[in-house]
């Protein structure tokens, strides 16, 4: 039996050995280390999250303020059962069970991140979230399209330390589309932007970005794992990733979603 190519950490190749498992077992089991470590990667940033709310629930102690403590607790509480839900993703790739899929309301979901997304970001941070209203929907794992969002937003947020502007928007485009200049029948498609004003991105380490395990961050700050999680979950939803970036200027990061209506 043939061995099985994968990635290491440094991006060289290596091979397992022959044995006596499946092929595709085997390529579970090369996959298996860059998922766990994705996952693991989501579950750091989601503990942020939780960090971030119970040091504004203890400064909120000393000016009780019911309302706030109570929405900062509820985050706190989303941020915890994503965690817990990410923990049955690890034990689903142990089980070899199929991703979730179903029609997703990209609107409804981006709505529903918008507390854990201004606790990640922080007072500096201006956020703005723009959703075109009557959005298609989008077949993909609703986990794994909350998670694509919250990397790019922290990215958005190391990208910003003394602040600025972070835009979330929804598109779509229901009209014919273009093929090889063939025009093909109409579909819709989606388009989520993360867009910040931040550093920038030179353009020699932009063409790196979705590598796994690379990234300009310091290692105690950086997995290099955050876009190539938000590529995987590109791929599997038959869509497209663009990210456009000027140094100085900010960074944008463009995912292409096939749409479906009811």
């Amino acid at each position: 039996m043939r061995g099985v190519s994968a990635l290491g950490p440094s991006g060289d190749p290596f091979v397992l050995g022959a044995s006596g498992l499946e092929p595709e077992a085997l390529y579970r089991l090369a996959s298996l280390g860059l998922t766990s470590a994705g996952l693991a990667h989501d579950m750091g940033n989601l503990l942020q999250v939780v960090a971030s709310a119970l040091s504004l629930i203890d400064r909120s102690l000393a000016r009780p303020d019911p309302s706030g403590v109570h929405r900062l607790c509820q985050n706190a509480r989303t941020a915890v059962e994503r965690i817990v839900t990410l923990r049955g993703q690890i034990l689903d790739l142990a089980r070899v069970e199929p991703t979730h899929l179903r029609r997703v309301d990209p609107a409804e979901v981006i709505s529903s991140l918008r507390g854990l997304i201004e606790l990640t970001l922080g007072p500096k941070i201006c956020l703005d979230i723009d959703c075109a209203a009557g959005a298609p929907g989008v077949v993909c794992d609703v986990q794994e399209l909350e998670n694509a969002i919250l990397n790019l937003v922290v990215n958005a947020r190391d990208a910003m330390p003394s602040g600025g502007r972070l835009t979330v928007s929804l598109n779509y485009d229901d009209g014919p589309g273009q093929d090889g200049g063939m025009v093909i029948a109409a579909c819709p498609r989606l388009t989520v932007r993360v867009g910040d004003t931040g550093c920038g991105i030179p353009a020699e380490i932009l063409a790196k970005v979705f590598n796994p395990f690379f990234s300009t961050k310091p290692a105690d700050r950086g997995t290099g794992l955050g876009l190539p999680m938000v590529a995987e979950f590109v791929r599997r939803a038959r869509g497209s990733v663009e990210i456009e970036s000027r140094p100085g200027e900010g960074t944008t990061v463009i995912l292409n979603l096939p749409g479906c209506w009811p």
